[in-house]
C-alpha cells in the first residue's frame, strides 16, 4: 500500500504507542513458542521500515531485544534439547523463533540508537557487543538459514563502521582455536570460517594457509585408530574426511592476496589427495571434490597458474587437471580467460620445434608413451593440440583471431611428420591418433567464424585420401549442413569459385579435387537449387551463386575437358562427379543451360560408351534429364530408352530406375503417336517384354516401370494385361519368390483393378452424355470396348 500509494509506511499504518505496548506488555517466554514467532516478527517490520522505523528502542524494548538476544544465542544442540519434550511439529517452530530473532537483531543493528550507541548508555554498547559476538558464533551453525542470517547481519554491521581490534580478537577466539588442531575441523566450522573470510578476508594472516596445508598432509598420514589391523600405508578414507578436505582447499581463494605462494605446494598436495582417493564410487580421483575448490583459487591466481600447468604440459596428471578445470562452466572461467589471452605462451610450449633440452625422438617418444612415427613432436605438442581444441569449443569466436595458432597449427598439418603418421596409425599412441581430427576440427571453427578462409574446407579433405579408423563423419556434416546451408550466397559463389579456380590450375591433388566435387560444390548446389523452380526468392540467390560466368566455368573448364583421355584430372570418380553435378544443373536451371545444350549431351553421350559401369548409368541420368528438359532427336529419345529397358542389372538397378523416372514422363511430349495406333515407346516396351520375357529379371525391370507410370501406361494397356495376369504365377506362387517380387505381384493385380474402374467410369460418363443428346461416345471409348 505504501509503495502504491507514494506514502511512507508510518502514515500507511499509523502506529500508536498502545499498539507496541501490547506487544511489549508481556515478557516474550511468557508466550506460547508460535505466538513468540509473530510478535519477534512484527517487531522486526516496524524496525526494517524505510526511511525510518516505525518504533524507536527504548528501555521496555530492550529488555525485550535482550531476551530475543539470549534465545538467538542458543547453538544447535540447546535448541534440539528444547524440542525433546514437546508437542509435534513444535521443534520447527523453535528452529523459526532462533531465525526470526537472529533477523530482528540484523534490524536492530540498522538503528541509530545501536548503530552508534549514545555516550553513557552502557546497555545499549554491551548489547551492540553482544549482538556482534552472537552473529560470528553463528557462522559456524549448522543450520542453513542461521548462517545466512548471520553472514547478512555481521555483513551490515562491517559495511556501517569498521570493528574494533578487541572486538574481532575476542569475536574469533573460538573459531580460530578450534583451527589448532585437525581433529577438531568440522563442516559448520569450515564454512563458519568462509562466510568470516569472504566477509574479513584482510584481517586474517596469510599463515592460515599455512596451517590448512598443515592440516591438509595430516589427512594424508595413516590413522591409526581406525586403520587397525589395515596395510599401515592406507590412508584415511571415511567419507567425511573427503567434505572436510575439500573444505578446506574452499577456503585458499579467498585468504588474502599474498596466498599465492601456496600455489605449487596446493596443486601438489591436493594432487596426492586425490590420488588417496578410492579407485572407484561417487568421490575418486576420476570424479574428486577437490577439483573445483582447487579451481577457485587457481582461477583468482590465473596467471600464475597458467604458467605452472603451461610449463607442464608433457606431464598427462597436470595436463588432465588443467583440461578438467578448463572445462568447468563457472570455477574454470578465469582460467580459460586468462588462457585465451595467452596464446605466445601456448605457441610457445606447445608448437615451437625443436624445443630446447628435449630428449632424442625416440627416447622422447618412449618415455611419453608416443611411437614417435614421423618425429618432430612431443606429448606437450600434443597435449596443446588438445587445449586449443577444447578452448576453441568453449569459446568458438577465439581461434579466429589468433593467427599466431592458427598459423602454429597450419604448419602443423602441412608437416611430412603429421603425413607420415596418418599412413602408419596401427602403431600410433591415442594422442597421435587423434591429432589430424582435432586439427581438422580447429580449421572447421576458424573457417565457420571467419568464412574468408575458404581454403581450409578445402585442404583439409586430404584425410579422406587415407583409410583410417578415425571418424570424420562430422566434416561431411558440416559441409553439408553448415556450407551449404548457413553461407550466404556471396559465400557460397566463393567456394564454388575458388573449386573452378582449384581445378582449372590443377592446384591440388586429383583425388582432393573429386572430394571437394563430391562432399562441398554438390551439397551446395543442391542446398541452393532446391525448389528454387518455384520459389522466385530461392531463384535469386541461385543467380547470385550460380552466376554466368559460373556455369560458363562449369561447361568450358570441368565438362569440355572430360573427354581428354589423358587428363590426370578427370579420373573415374571425378567424372562420376561431373555427371551428378550436370544432372543437377540440368534439373533445376535448365534455362541457364540453354546456350550449352551442344556441350552438355556430348558430355552424357560419350560417357554413355564408357568401361566404367558407375560412370555409365551416371550418364544414363545425365541424358535422361537432358531429353526431359530439352528437344532432341526422336531416334536418339527412343535409343535411350531401349538402352535403359533391356539394362535390368541388379547392381545398376537404382540408377536405371532413376533415368526412366526421368525420360518416361516426357515420352509422350518427345515421341508423339502419329498415326500409328500405338506410340512408338509403347510398341519397344511389348517388344522388349516378348523378347526377353523368359528373363524373370527383364520381365520385373519392365513390370516395376509400368506399375511407377502407369497412368502413361494406360491408353495401351491392353497391349500388357494378358502378359501382366499370365506372369502372376512366375512372380508370386513360387514359395522361394523374394518379398519384393510378392510385393509386385500384388501390385501388378491392384493395378488392373484401378484400370477396369477407370475403363468403366469413363465408360458410364461417355454414355450418360449420349443420353443427354450429346455426341457418341469417342472413338477411344469405342476401342476400349472392342479391345475388352
Amino acid at each position: 500500500l505504501a509503495r502504491r500509494s507514494g506514502l511512507d509506511v508510518g502514515k500507511v499504518l499509523d502506529v500508536k504507542a498502545t499498539h507496541v505496548g501490547g506487544l511489549l506488555s508481556r515478557p516474550l517466554h511468557t508466550r506460547r513458542v508460535a505466538v513468540q514467532v509473530q510478535v519477534v516478527r512484527i517487531l522486526d517490520f516496524c524496525l526494517s521500515t524505510k526511511p525510518e522505523p516505525l518504533i524507536k528502542i527504548h528501555a521496555s524494548f530492550v529488555g525485550l531485544l535482550q531476551e530475543a538476544l539470549s534465545l538467538a544465542e542458543n547453538d544447535d544442540a540447546a535448541v534440539a534439547a528444547a524440542k525433546t519434550g514437546v508437542a509435534p511439529g513444535a521443534g520447527d517452530d523453535m528452529h523459526a523463533l532462533r531465525a526470526a530473532c537472529i533477523r530482528l537483531m540484523c534490524s536492530a543493528m540498522a538503528c541509530p540508537e545501536l548503530k552508534t550507541p549514545p555516550a553513557g548508555q552502557e546497555q545499549l554498547a554491551q548489547l551492540r557487543q553482544r549482538i556482534i559476538t552472537m552473529f560470528f558464533k553463528s557462522l559456524t551453525s549448522r543450520n542453513a538459514d542461521v548462517v545466512d542470517l548471520a553472514k547478512r547481519g555481521l555483513k551490515r554491521v562491517i559495511q556501517q563502521q569498521s570493528l574494533s581490534k578487541e572486538l574481532l580478537q575476542s569475536s574469533l577466539r573460538p573459531i580460530l582455536v578450534n583451527l589448532a588442531h585437525y581433529k577438531n575441523l568440522t563442516m559448520p566450522l569450515l564454512v563458519g570460517l568462509e562466510r568470516l573470510l569472504e566477509l574479513l578476508s584482510n584481517w586474517f594472516n596469510p599463515t592460515l594457509g599455512e596451517k590448512l596445508l598443515e592440516h591438509l598432509r595430516r589427512w594424508l598420514e595413516p590413522d591409526a585408530q581406525k586403520n587397525a589391523g589395515q596395510p599401515p600405508q592406507q590412508a584415511r578414507a571415511p567419507p567425511k574426511d573427503f567434505k572436510i578436505a575439500a573444505a578446506m582447499i574452499n577456503l585458499f581463494h579467498l585468504l588474502p592476496q599474498a596466498a599465492g605462494k601456496f600455489l605449487e605446494p596446493l596443486v601438489m598436495l591436493t594432487m596426492q589427495l586425490e590420488q588417496a582417493l578410492p579407485q572407484s564410487g561417487v568421490h575418486s580421483e576420476v570424479n574428486s571434490l577437490y577439483r573445483k575448490p582447487l579451481a577457485k583459487f587457481l582461477g583468482r591466481y590465473a596467471a600464475d597458474a597458467v604458467d605452472f600447468f603451461l610449463a607442464r604440459l608433457n606431464q598427462p596428471a597436470f595436463f588432465f587437471r588443467l583440461l578438467d578445470m578448463v572445462r568447468m562452466e563457472k570455477e574454470g572461467a578465469p582460467i580459460r580467460e586468462e588462457l585465451c589471452k595467452s596464446s605466445a605462451k601456448i605457441v610457445a610450449a606447445a608448437f615451437a620445434w625443436p624445443r630446447a633440452g628435449a630428449p632424442a625422438v625416440d627416447a622422447g617418444a618412449s618415455t611419453e608413451g608416443l611411437s614417435g612415427v614421423g618425429g618432430g613432436s612431443d606429448l606437450a605438442s600434443y597435449n596443446g593440440l588438445k587445449l586449443v581444441s577444447v578452448l576453441a569449443k568453449h569459446d568458438p569466436d577465439w581461434l579466429s583471431s589468433q593467427p599466431e595458432i592458427v598459423d602454429a597449427l597450419w604448419a602443423r598439418w602441412k608437416s611430412e611428420a603429421r603425413s607420415e603418421r596418418l599412413k602408419h596409425e596401427e602403431r600410433l599412441a591415442l594422442p597421435e591418433l587423434l591429432e589430424t581430427k582435432r586439427l581438422a576440427k580447429c580449421f572447421m571453427n576458424v573457417a565457420t567464424k571467419d568464412r574468408s578462409k575458404i581454403g581450409y574446407l578445402f585442404d583439409v579433405l586430404s584425410v579422406f585420401d587415407t583409410r583410417t579408423c578415425v571418424d570424420f563423419t562430422f566434416l561431411i556434416d558440416f559441409y553439408k549442413k553448415t556450407v551449404a546451408r548457413s553461407f550466404s550466397p556471396a559465400e557460397r559463389h566463393a567456394v564454388l569459385a575458388h573449386f573452378l579456380e582449384a581445378f582449372k590450375n590443377k592446384s591440388a591433388p586429383p583425388s582432393e579435387l573429386t572430394h571437394a566435387l563430391r562432399l562441398i560444390v554438390i551439397p551446395v548446389l543442391e542446398a541452393t537449387l532446391a525448389d528454387a523452380a518455384s520459389d522466385p526468392i530461392k531463384m535469386e540467390e541461385a543467380r547470385l551463386v550460380l552466376t554466368e560466368d559460373a556455369v560458363a566455368s562449369v561447361v568450358v573448364d570441368l565438362l569440355e575437358t572430360a573427354d581428354d583421355e589423358d587428363s590426370e584430372t578427370h579420373t573415374e570418380a571425378m567424372r562420376v562427379q561431373l555427371l551428378r553435378m550436370g544432372t543437377l544443373l540440368i534439373r533445376h536451371v535448365p534455362d541457364a543451360l540453354v546456350r550449352h545444350r551442344k556441350e552438355l549431351i556430348k558430355f552424357g553421350w560419350n560417357h554413355l560408351k564408357s568401361e566404367d559401369g558407375g560412370a555409365k548409368q551416371f550418364a544414363f541420368v545425365n541424358v535422361c534429364h537432358f531429353l526431359e528438359a530439352y528437344q532432341a532427336p526422336e531416334k536418339i529419345v527412343l535409343q535411350v530408352f531401349v538402352a535403359l529397358l533391356r539394362a535390368c542389372q541388379p547392381e545398376s538397378k537404382e540408377l536405371v530406375r532413376q533415368a526412366l523416372n526421368a525420360l518416361t514422363p516426357a515420352l509422350p511430349k518427345r515421341l508423339p503417336q502419329g498415326d500409328h495406333k500405338y506410340p512408338i515407346w509403347i510398341r519397344y516396351t511389348k517388344k522388349i517384354l516378348v523378347e526377353e520375357g523368359h528373363s524373370l529379371p527383364h520381365l520385373i525391370h519392365v513390370w516395376n516401370l509400368i506399375v511407377s507410370h502407369e497412368s502413361h501406361f494406360y491408353p495401351s494397356r491392353a497391349q500388357f494385361v494378358p502378359q501382366m495376369v499370365n506372369s502372376l504365377s512366375r512372380l508370386g506362387l513360387p514359395s522361394s519368390s523374394p518379398a519384393e517380387n510378392r510385393a509386385l505381384s500384388v501390385d501388378l493385380v491392384e493395378l488392373v483393378l484401378r484400370w477396369e474402374k477407370a475403363r468403366a467410369r469413363r465408360v458410364s460418363l461417355a454414355k450418360e452424355k449420349e443420353k443427354g443428346g450429346e455426341k457418341d461416345e469417342p472413338d477411344e471409348e469405342k476401342e476400349e470396348e472392342e479391345e475388352e
